[in-house]
């Protein structure tokens, strides 16, 4: 399988959901439903993808990094 480095998962996002930059910059919250799955799973999958060793997030950030991948995860069990 191959490894996605941060930058990697950070381009995925941004061409494949660029609404979501755009709304975080405007201080909106985006909602995505299940319309959006197959767009999340790359997002989730690509993010998966990096090795631990490049995450270097702490303390609160890092809570906020897993809790969002959590969210995302049951969000595409729930829409399949």
């Amino acid at each position: 399988m191959s490894r996605v480095v941060p930058s990697q998962a950070v381009e995925i996002i941004d061409r494949v959901l660029p609404y979501l930059v755009s709304d975080e910059a405007s201080g909106n919250n985006a909602q995505l439903s299940g319309g959006y799955a197959d767009r999340v799973t790359v997002v989730y999958s690509a993010v998966e993808q990096i090795d631990d060793e490049l995450i270097t997030l702490v303390s609160d950030d890092l809570i906020a990094f897993k809790s969002s991948l959590s969210v995302l995860k049951y969000a595409l069990d729930a829409w399949s």
